[in-house]
């Protein structure tokens, strides 16, 4: 069966509408962390998009300890100062930085420890950024939240190697704040079906302090926009909800709290299959995560069908980001990513040149495309 491309026309009214969104939001607002002001702001604007396309909006509020970088942080090896970025949640570095020396902890994915002058005691963590120069990062590891732990880019970890064979004297130095009961939000909104049973949509709205985000993950965030305006002009068999969530970049707070949200209201159980997308604009290869072959099998086939450019993969993994949650409260979930153009796009992963000039609008369609047509597919063969 061949699926129908939908017209020319509506496809550049969705290019214009993806460079108009990409200026309010990245250009005019920025990094909008969750927390913040500019993420706050963003909200607003979530919010009154989705009100043009569905029925019901709600804005699902959580309470989350904020952690606010107060100045630039700073590594200095012998002579040579090398760019850090903090990990979310780290402990600050004393008011004057810690002295010492550098020794490698773990050889794969490398972690080295900051230690004192006689390498006795770890006074902070170095890890190296998985595709290019520095970048925040999440402290999940509760010993990164213990002590002062920064990532340095690639093409500094020559410079460790040699501090440790040099026994070179290092200083690190940064200072972090952490705000109690900060109020931060996702964006819901509810297009009513034939029946209760859901269909729940995610794309993350909120981005590193760092970043204006634009490949991750706000051009996803306005896929899923896209989304939302073309199901709303049709009736549909099931019930679709679609979640801008807050703080997933800080551990996936807002789709955890919606969850929460949806327990104490008695219908989590209505959510019976969770679509989350994160980064659909790497590149045209678009990686599926999931353990539901069904459900991958009909967007591979789908993907092959519309003829799109590049290739399609399937890895038999659960989401273990914004779409766990409700993976574990029952509902089948796919987790979508993208590849392929890993040479310019990886290395804007959370830092300051993701810019809305690296988005490539054929990926934005590509998943337009497919994922409009999964929901209609979904319907037609009553895989609920």
């Amino acid at each position: 069966m061949e699926i129908n491309i939908t017209n020319k026309n509506d496809t550049e009214k969705r290019k214009r509408y993806l460079e108009l969104m990409l200026d309010k939001l990245c250009v005019v607002l920025g990094p909008r962390p969750a927390g913040s002001e500019n993420y706050n702001k963003s909200v607003k604007i979530i919010k009154n998009e989705l009100k043009k396309c569905v029925r019901l909006v709600e804005i699902d509020r959580f309470i989350f300890d904020y952690w606010e970088l107060k100045e630039k942080p700073g590594l200095i090896c012998g002579t040579e100062e090398l760019e850090v970025w903090p990990y979310y949640g780290s402990r600050s570095t004393p008011q004057r930085g810690i002295n010492g020396k550098i020794k490698k902890i773990k050889t794969k994915e490398p972690v080295y420890g900051l230690y004192d002058t006689g390498l006795r005691k770890i006074q902070a963590y170095i890890t190296i950024s998985p595709f290019g120069r520095a970048v925040p990062r999440f402290a999940w590891e509760s010993e990164f939240k213990k002590f002062p732990a920064v990532t340095i880019g690639r093409q500094d970890r020559k410079v460790l190697e040699r501090a440790i064979a040099r026994e070179t004297n290092v200083n690190l130095n940064f200072k972090a704040e952490t705000i109690k009961n900060k109020e931060s939000y996702s964006v819901i909104g509810y297009l009513p079906g034939e029946s209760k049973d859901e269909i729940l949509i995610l794309a993350h709205a909120d981005t590193h302090s760092n970043t204006p985000g634009a490949n991750d993950n706000t051009a996803s965030l306005i896929t899923m926009l896209m989304i939302a305006c073309e199901l709303s002009r049709t009736k549909h068999k099931y019930s679709i909800t679609f979640a801008a969530t807050g703080g997933e970049e800080v551990g996936h707070l807002g789709a955890a709290h919606y969850a929460e949200t949806r327990k104490d209201r008695g219908d989590i159980d209505r959510i019976k299959i969770s679509i989350n997308f994160d980064s659909l604009t790497y590149g045209p290869n678009m990686i599926i995560y999931s353990k539901d072959k069904e459900l991958s099998s009909l967007i591979t086939k789908i993907y092959k069908e519309l003829r799109l450019n590049g290739s399609i993969k399937v890895i038999s993994e659960n989401d273990t980001l914004d779409g766990e949650v409700f993976i574990k409260a029952g509902a089948r979930g796919v987790y979508i990513n993208t590849r392929g153009r890993d040479k310019t796009k990886l290395k804007l992963w959370h830092r300051p040149e993701d810019v809305p000039g690296s988005v490539d609008f054929e990926l934005v369609e590509n998943g337009f495309l497919v994922f409009t047509e999964l929901i209609k597919q979904i319907e037609d063969r009553n895989m609920i």
